[in-house]
């Protein structure tokens, strides 16, 4: 009786553990589904069932990953104060989970929502850590969505030393990589940039510098 009680434990205890685990990857999808239709509508009711569907678990890194999405989803609809609050319980659940790519992703968008709000150097911090982080354990990705959103702030923030700064660095690791998406951001970026502080020869030149930099 004992051992078909102890059996009987076990296939409890399994199917809960599917249950779980499919719960955890139906949640992922729907996050990774918000980040990635993040400007259309459907985007935050995708990062809200994600977050409710994890809720019900123990926390991991799939929360964290889903409340970073959510802090995303909410910074384009220009919903800054409510993005903060995710950014920063994403980053809470990342340092617990202490997984280098949760982290450097909880980090640069915790830092992206701070900087929108306010341009100081606690919020350039959290960025700058994301990107060592990154470059630390190979996160290509990662390492270059960094230097997107710190071009990015400091462009919007008239920080044009910082702006050039990471541009520059940001090209360089990226053309190494072909990553086509991440050059044209930061191209743009730099071009409004020198287009700010008058440096037309370099913003009409910009074409024949792409040459140069790919060469």
């Amino acid at each position: 009786h004992a051992h078909g009680d102890a059996a009987a434990a076990s296939e409890h205890a399994l199917e809960l553990h599917r249950a779980s685990s499919a719960r955890r990857a139906e949640a992922w999808n729907l996050s990774r589904l918000a980040a990635l239709r993040i400007t259309r509508p459907d985007a935050l009711d995708y990062a809200q069932q994600a977050i409710e569907l994890l809720e019900q678990l123990p926390p991991g890194r799939e929360l964290a990953w889903a409340c970073a999405d959510m802090a995303a989803v909410l910074t384009v609809r220009a919903r800054a104060a409510d993005a903060l609050q995710w950014g920063r319980r994403a980053l809470a659940l990342a340092e617990q989970v202490a997984e280098p790519e949760t982290l450097a992703y909880a980090l640069n968008i915790c830092g992206s929502v701070e900087l929108s709000l306010k341009y100081e150097e606690g919020a350039l911090a959290k960025l700058e850590r994301s990107l060592a982080l990154a470059q630390q354990h190979g996160l290509d990705h990662k390492v270059a969505l960094a230097y997107v959103n710190l071009a990015g702030m400091a462009l919007v923030n008239h920080d044009y030393r910082r702006l050039l700064n990471y541009a520059e660095q940001g090209l360089a690791f990226a053309l190494r990589r072909d990553l086509d998406f991440i050059v044209a951001a930061l191209y743009l970026r730099r071009l409004f940039g020198w287009f700010d502080v008058g440096r037309w020869r370099d913003a009409a030149d910009a074409s024949g510098l792409r040459e140069t930099d790919g060469a």
